[in-house]
Protein backbone atom coordinates (compact mmCIF):
# COMPACT_ATOMS: atom_id res chain seq x y z
CA UNK A 1 0.00 0.00 0.00
CA UNK A 2 1.34 3.39 -0.97
CA UNK A 3 1.36 6.40 1.37
CA UNK A 4 -0.55 8.49 -1.19
CA UNK A 5 -4.01 8.12 -2.77
CA UNK A 6 -2.97 8.91 -6.36
CA UNK A 7 -3.79 6.33 -9.03
CA UNK A 8 -2.06 6.01 -12.39
CA UNK A 9 -3.97 7.73 -15.19
CA UNK A 10 -6.37 9.62 -12.94
CA UNK A 11 -6.73 13.39 -12.93
CA UNK A 12 -6.47 15.40 -9.71
CA UNK A 13 -6.89 19.07 -8.86
CA UNK A 14 -3.45 20.46 -8.05
CA UNK A 15 -5.15 22.23 -5.12
CA UNK A 16 -5.76 18.70 -3.72
CA UNK A 17 -2.30 17.32 -4.58
CA UNK A 18 -0.29 20.02 -2.77
CA UNK A 19 -1.90 19.60 0.70
CA UNK A 20 -1.45 15.82 0.54
CA UNK A 21 2.26 16.20 -0.28
CA UNK A 22 2.77 18.88 2.39
CA UNK A 23 1.01 16.79 5.03
CA UNK A 24 3.29 13.88 4.17
CA UNK A 25 6.37 16.15 4.43
CA UNK A 26 5.26 17.43 7.83
CA UNK A 27 4.73 13.90 9.17
CA UNK A 28 8.44 13.70 10.02
CA UNK A 29 9.13 10.43 8.22
CA UNK A 30 10.35 11.92 4.95
CA UNK A 31 13.94 12.02 3.69
CA UNK A 32 15.20 15.11 1.84
CA UNK A 33 12.53 17.44 3.25
CA UNK A 34 14.28 20.51 1.85
CA UNK A 35 14.41 19.24 -1.75
CA UNK A 36 10.89 17.86 -1.69
CA UNK A 37 9.52 21.08 -0.19
CA UNK A 38 11.11 22.94 -3.11
CA UNK A 39 9.44 20.58 -5.60
CA UNK A 40 6.02 20.96 -3.97
CA UNK A 41 6.49 24.73 -4.14
CA UNK A 42 6.87 24.44 -7.92
CA UNK A 43 3.29 23.12 -8.10
CA UNK A 44 1.79 26.15 -6.36
CA UNK A 45 1.41 28.33 -9.52
CA UNK A 46 -0.80 25.54 -10.92
CA UNK A 47 -3.29 25.31 -8.02
CA UNK A 48 -6.23 26.06 -10.35
CA UNK A 49 -5.23 23.32 -12.82
CA UNK A 50 -5.76 19.59 -13.01
CA UNK A 51 -2.98 17.07 -13.46
CA UNK A 52 -2.81 13.43 -14.54
CA UNK A 53 -0.72 11.13 -12.39
CA UNK A 54 1.52 9.34 -14.91
CA UNK A 55 4.35 7.52 -13.09
CA UNK A 56 6.91 6.11 -15.51
CA UNK A 57 8.73 3.50 -13.41
CA UNK A 58 9.16 2.46 -9.80
CA UNK A 59 11.00 4.35 -7.09
CA UNK A 60 11.51 8.07 -7.82
CA UNK A 61 9.81 7.63 -11.21
CA UNK A 62 6.58 6.72 -9.40
CA UNK A 63 6.79 9.31 -6.65
CA UNK A 64 4.21 12.12 -6.63
CA UNK A 65 7.10 14.40 -5.56
CA UNK A 66 8.70 13.76 -8.98
CA UNK A 67 7.17 16.54 -11.08
CA UNK A 68 7.68 14.47 -14.23
CA UNK A 69 4.87 12.18 -13.04
CA UNK A 70 2.33 15.03 -13.31
CA UNK A 71 1.07 15.83 -16.80
CA UNK A 72 -1.48 18.16 -18.32
CA UNK A 73 -4.54 16.63 -19.97
CA UNK A 74 -2.73 16.83 -23.37
CA UNK A 75 0.23 14.82 -22.00
CA UNK A 76 2.67 17.74 -21.78
CA UNK A 77 4.60 18.61 -18.62
CA UNK A 78 2.55 20.31 -15.92
CA UNK A 79 5.57 22.33 -14.74
CA UNK A 80 7.01 23.48 -18.06
CA UNK A 81 10.52 24.46 -16.92
CA UNK A 82 11.15 21.45 -14.69
CA UNK A 83 14.29 19.53 -15.70
CA UNK A 84 15.08 21.64 -18.74
CA UNK A 85 18.62 22.66 -19.57
CA UNK A 86 19.36 26.36 -19.74
CA UNK A 87 22.71 28.08 -19.90
CA UNK A 88 23.69 30.61 -17.26
CA UNK A 89 25.18 33.87 -18.43
CA UNK A 90 27.02 36.65 -16.67
CA UNK A 91 25.31 39.92 -15.79
CA UNK A 92 26.41 43.10 -17.51
CA UNK A 93 27.78 45.96 -15.38
CA UNK A 94 24.61 47.93 -16.22
CA UNK A 95 22.33 45.15 -14.93
CA UNK A 96 24.49 44.69 -11.80
CA UNK A 97 24.17 48.40 -10.99
CA UNK A 98 20.39 48.33 -11.57
CA UNK A 99 20.05 45.37 -9.18
CA UNK A 100 22.29 46.95 -6.54
CA UNK A 101 20.25 50.17 -6.75
CA UNK A 102 17.11 48.24 -5.74
CA UNK A 103 18.36 48.09 -2.13
CA UNK A 104 20.63 51.13 -2.09
CA UNK A 105 23.81 49.04 -2.00
CA UNK A 106 22.80 46.61 0.78
CA UNK A 107 22.21 42.85 0.86
CA UNK A 108 18.46 42.31 0.50
CA UNK A 109 18.53 39.63 3.20
CA UNK A 110 20.92 40.58 6.02
CA UNK A 111 21.42 44.28 5.27
CA UNK A 112 25.21 44.14 4.86
CA UNK A 113 26.57 47.21 3.03
CA UNK A 114 28.54 46.36 -0.11
CA UNK A 115 31.93 48.08 -0.36
CA UNK A 116 32.19 47.51 -4.11
CA UNK A 117 29.95 46.10 -6.88
CA UNK A 118 32.14 42.98 -7.22
CA UNK A 119 31.13 41.98 -3.65
CA UNK A 120 27.53 41.54 -4.78
CA UNK A 121 26.09 38.14 -5.61
CA UNK A 122 23.10 38.52 -7.92
CA UNK A 123 20.23 36.37 -6.66
CA UNK A 124 17.14 35.22 -8.50
CA UNK A 125 13.83 35.67 -6.65
CA UNK A 126 12.44 32.71 -8.59
CA UNK A 127 15.57 30.54 -8.87
CA UNK A 128 17.15 30.15 -12.29
CA UNK A 129 17.25 26.39 -11.69
CA UNK A 130 13.44 26.25 -11.67
CA UNK A 131 12.82 28.57 -14.59
CA UNK A 132 13.33 32.03 -13.09
CA UNK A 133 14.30 34.72 -15.59
CA UNK A 134 17.39 36.92 -15.72
CA UNK A 135 15.23 40.05 -15.92
CA UNK A 136 16.06 42.80 -13.40
CA UNK A 137 12.60 42.37 -11.83
CA UNK A 138 13.57 38.81 -10.80
CA UNK A 139 16.97 39.77 -9.35
CA UNK A 140 18.15 40.99 -5.94
CA UNK A 141 21.60 41.88 -4.59
CA UNK A 142 22.88 39.49 -1.93
CA UNK A 143 26.05 38.90 0.00
CA UNK A 144 27.95 35.64 -0.47
CA UNK A 145 26.70 34.06 2.78
CA UNK A 146 23.02 34.85 2.13
CA UNK A 147 23.34 33.60 -1.46
CA UNK A 148 24.86 30.32 -0.31
CA UNK A 149 22.31 29.87 2.48
CA UNK A 150 19.32 30.40 0.22
CA UNK A 151 20.53 27.97 -2.49
CA UNK A 152 17.79 27.48 -5.09
CA UNK A 153 14.73 27.89 -2.88
CA UNK A 154 12.02 30.43 -3.63
CA UNK A 155 11.01 32.87 -0.88
CA UNK A 156 7.79 30.87 -0.44
CA UNK A 157 9.74 27.63 -0.03
CA UNK A 158 12.02 29.18 2.59
CA UNK A 159 8.95 30.41 4.46
CA UNK A 160 7.46 26.90 4.24
CA UNK A 161 10.65 25.27 5.56
CA UNK A 162 10.70 27.70 8.47
CA UNK A 163 7.08 26.82 9.30
CA UNK A 164 7.88 23.08 9.29
CA UNK A 165 10.62 23.69 11.85
CA UNK A 166 14.26 22.81 12.20
CA UNK A 167 13.86 19.17 13.24
CA UNK A 168 12.62 17.71 9.91
CA UNK A 169 15.21 19.76 8.00
CA UNK A 170 18.03 18.71 10.35
CA UNK A 171 16.92 15.07 10.15
CA UNK A 172 16.97 15.31 6.35
CA UNK A 173 20.54 16.64 6.42
CA UNK A 174 21.71 13.91 8.82
CA UNK A 175 20.27 11.12 6.66
CA UNK A 176 22.03 12.46 3.55
CA UNK A 177 25.49 12.26 5.15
Amino acid sequence: MSWHPFERGKSYAVSRIVPILLEHLESGGVKDVRDKTRLVGLLEPYLHDYALFQPHSTGWGASPYNLSTWKKEDGSKLVANYNTERKRKGFSPKVRLQVIAKTGGYCYSCGEKFSKPSDVWIEHIIPFSVGGSDEVENLLPGCRLCNWTRRNNTPHQIQRMLSVGPWPCAKSIRTQN
